[in-house]
């Protein structure tokens, strides 16, 4: 098959989308498929596979990312590619400015598209003007309006898919699980946190955005808890964020500035790494699809401690290899308590991780599923007419007055 992926998300940013759009187009490429994978140009960055290509940008102006940008539509050598490139599909990731160029290039060529919805998008709205201007119901008016011109959508959790139902999507929505290279995340030497870091006794680790909508904040005033009554733990928090400085602050008021390590950003290429340094992986975000680290927490043999939320149904089983608590810091510290003072049980979870990760979420797996969706697609897609096209394209438009005319006036 050839395959047109359409991303905001790429290398060198961090994050599930850009783990997840790599590891999918190489898995893809290496079973003989022809990949082309198209993301925004971050100047100074050069990708070492030939299949990415892209495409001009201006910097957004992201409090979430500073490498964050938006495809402007100047005629460079890779966008003159792009508009005759041959395409059997197009799968598009996150729906912005990249994922709208794969659609109309997908109606133009008479080729099925589909999106993964790999966000809730409804839990990021502080990033923009403060979550003042762009109220939730916009988003969900949005998204049936896109969902529902697409051929198929990949929901990577039964609640995304509930969720896009329940906006009013009619289009097919698919449940196909995020995935981990297995490979990747086993037989890693333990000891990378501890080097670097100078850290003795057990890690709890968090892996993720350092921001609002991860909940770090919770986790910190769970951990208070937790390290009155446990010497021998650290919180090692590994990521970058909006937060951050906040975070270090409040870190420091609640007494705990020496049990907790603020890592920063980590290559990518060492993630693994950190994993196998872990003891328990601690998570508390809300605002999760199916959250790519919590699988590879899993698969790493790392015992899990979430907050209640369906995202994690399929990754974290109550009392086998994890715990999901209320939404309390007393809660979440008491799980987490009964797992760092029972050696057995770390261990029985971890090894039921371990099974859980690498039976359900494995890269050959997700794959094997993903061709099969993109085979029944094509086969059943039907071009649209030239009237059925101008309507697409009217919809779009209406969609963005709609956006223009919200955004003036306050309302939603």
């Amino acid at each position: 098959m050839k395959i047109g992926m359409f991303t905001e998300a790429f290398h060198p940013q961090l994050n599930g989308v850009v783990t997840y759009v790599s590891d999918v187009a190489e898995e893809l490429t290496r079973r003989g498929n022809k990949v082309d994978v198209y993301a925004p140009e971050i100047k100074g960055y050069r990708d070492s596979a030939r299949y990415i290509h892209r495409l001009p940008g201006i910097k957004a102006l992201s409090k979430m990312d500073a490498n964050q940008r938006l495809v402007v539509p100047l005629p460079n050598k890779e966008f003159r590619k792009m508009l005759t490139a041959k395409f059997d599909l197009i799968h598009a990731h996150t729906g912005g400015p990249v994922s709208l160029w794969g659609f109309q290039l997908a109606k133009t060529k008479g080729v099925p598209y589909v999106l993964t919805y790999h966000t809730l998008l409804t839990s990021y709205l502080h990033y923009i003007f403060n979550g003042k201007v762009i109220k939730p119901k916009v988003v969900e008016v949005l998204t049936r309006v896109y969902g529902n011109q697409c051929d198929a959508i990949i929901a990577p959790s039964e609640k995304i898919r509930q969720e896009l139902i329940r906006y009013g999507v009619h289009k097919p929505v698919f449940v196909v699980p995020n995935s981990v290279d297995v490979a990747r995340f086993t037989g890693q030497k333990k000891g990378y946190l501890r080097e670097k870091f100078g850290i003795r006794g057990k890690i709890l680790l968090f892996v993720g955005r350092v921001s609002k909508e991860k909940n770090v904040e919770f986790l910190l005033k769970s951990f208070q808890i937790v390290a009155s009554k446990s010497k021998e733990a650290t919180l090692v928090i590994v990521g970058k964020g909006a937060d951050l400085e906040n975070l270090q602050r409040l870190s420091e008021e609640l007494g705990l500035s020496e049990r907790v390590v603020f890592t920063g950003p980590i290559p990518m290429a060492e993630i693994p790494k950190v994993y196998a340094d872990g003891d328990i992986f601690v998570f508390p975000s809300i605002s999760e699809v199916h959250p790519m680290v919590v699988l590879e927490a899993t698969v790493s043999g790392l015992p899990v401690v979430t907050v209640q939320d369906s995202a994690y149904l399929e990754s974290v089983k109550d009392d086998i290899n994890g715990y999901q608590t209320k939404i309390s810091p007393t809660a979440f510290a008491s799980a987490t308590l009964s797992l760092l003072k029972d050696e057995e049980k770390r261990t029985r979870f971890g090894e039921a991780s371990a099974l859980i990760g690498r039976k359900q979420f494995s890269l050959e797996n997700h794959v094997d599923k993903l061709t099969d969706l993109y085979e029944a697609v094509i086969d059943n897609y039907h071009p649209s007419t030239f009237s059925e096209a101008v309507g697409n394209m009217g919809k779009l438009r209406q969609m963005a007055k709609y956006v223009f005319n919200i955004t003036r006036n306050g309302l939603g």
